[in-house]
């Protein structure tokens, strides 16, 4: 016979241990969703809708080998591609960094500052004061310059 009463594990406690003013998230899941018909909806474009037979897994591997050697040579011919022809925008972030850092290892001496990158303004002190309001001040060139340059040499030495 088996007491209903008896609390295994200590079920209760962990019960009434339970915050009672915490956020429950699927109390008004419902209202979280409000209906909008031309968001609601797939395009038509790009999508298959054919219907297909299974495949025996050696096909599918196939396949599945064609379309990596596809995209191995569209990703070579992209590659051969000069690089001042290619959009910023078609490159994922690591080629765009990639393409950020080569541009300016290409960059010649006389783009080139001093070691650290500040020019003539290494004496931070110069720009410590503003002699006008700070918001005039931080839009002049030269100190907009001095602030790129020291948050990148920040990011540099600390990344």
């Amino acid at each position: 016979e088996v007491d209903d009463g008896i609390i295994v594990d200590g079920e209760e406690e962990m019960k009434s241990e339970e915050p009672e003013d915490g956020e429950s998230l699927d109390q008004n899941i419902d209202d979280d969703y409000r209906a909008v018909p031309e968001l609601d909806r797939y395009e038509d474009a790009g999508l298959d809708n054919q219907d297909y037979e299974l495949m025996a897994v050696d096909e599918r591997r196939a396949a599945e080998q064609e379309l990596d050697r596809v995209d191995m040579v569209r990703d070579r011919s992209k590659a051969r591609v000069p690089t001042a022809l290619i959009d910023d925008e078609e490159l994922s972030g690591e080629e765009h960094y990639a393409r950020r850092v080569h541009a300016r290892m290409m960059r010649g001496p006389e783009d080139a500052e001093d070691v650290d990158g500040m020019g003539d303004m290494q004496n931070v002190n110069d720009y410590g004061e503003a002699k006008e309001p700070l918001a005039q001040w931080v839009q002049k060139k030269e100190v907009v310059i001095f602030i790129q340059k020291s948050f990148g040499s920040f990011l540099r030495s600390f990344a």
